[in-house]
């Protein structure tokens, strides 16, 4: 059981890393690069 705590854990951090890497991977990036656009960046 200890095995999987670990795997999971590591998934839930990887992928919540990945997400805010991304353009779209999170609403406040979205925001922000729409927001960036319009003041002409």
């Amino acid at each position: 059981m200890p095995n999987n705590l670990i795997i999971w854990v590591g998934l839930a951090a990887s992928s919540t890393i990945a997400g805010n890497l991304t353009l779209i991977g999170a609403a406040s990036n979205v925001i922000i690069s729409e927001a960036s656009e319009k003041r002409g960046w």
